[in-house]
């Protein structure tokens, strides 16, 4: 395949499945522990008419909300998120899985974007990180009254389990005690 153009890739659908299958075969391969995705960019003008049949305008547009579809292509990205989990958890390493020895995480850019509302991000984690992380939770820190950045304490937490020993992340100097074994 010839790298794409300096422009929105010009099928979103397929550079977002070949980018989640390239990670998962790095894991498999045990190339890399560690690997970023980004699988969709709110700035953007991509796209996904392919996938969303009324996402007639640009992603940017429609993360804007209205009558426009931004749930249809949330709800597609969550679906290839899930595929992605799927091949981990279907790839043995010993009496586990790949998933059952990571930490993922699926974030978003901003709460709803007619506000531009950045303050609280949804954030969805998988993987039982060896055994460091309970699973089958929702935890909501919008209510829990800790002004304390709570996105880098995951990260200083996701940090922790496996092994680093960092006295901060960012501003956080404590992980989520929920978050870490």
């Amino acid at each position: 395949m010839d790298r794409p153009a300096d422009r929105p890739y010009p099928d979103i659908a397929e550079r977002t499945q070949l980018m989640v299958d390239v990670l998962a075969l790095a894991f498999r391969m045990d190339r890399t522990r560690i690997g970023t995705v980004m699988l969709n960019n709110e700035r953007s003008d991509a796209s996904y008419r392919k996938v969303v049949a009324k996402a007639t305008h640009a992603y940017h547009d429609i993360s804007h909300g209205g009558d426009h579809p931004h749930a249809d292509i949330i709800a597609y990205i969550a679906t290839v998120f899930a595929g992605f989990l799927q091949k981990l958890k279907d790839t043995r390493e010993g009496e586990t899985s790949i998933l059952d020895n990571s930490q993922i995480l699926l974030a978003g850019s901003m709460l709803y974007g007619p506000s531009h509302d950045s303050k609280r991000l949804p954030v969805l984690t998988a993987g039982k990180g060896g055994g460091h992380v309970k699973t089958g939770r929702v935890l909501d820190f919008a209510t829990a009254g800790d002004d304390n950045r709570r996105l880098n304490r995951l990260f200083l937490s996701m940090a922790r389990n496996v092994g680093l020993e960092l006295p901060r992340f960012g501003d956080a100097e404590r992980p989520l005690e929920e978050f870490c074994s």
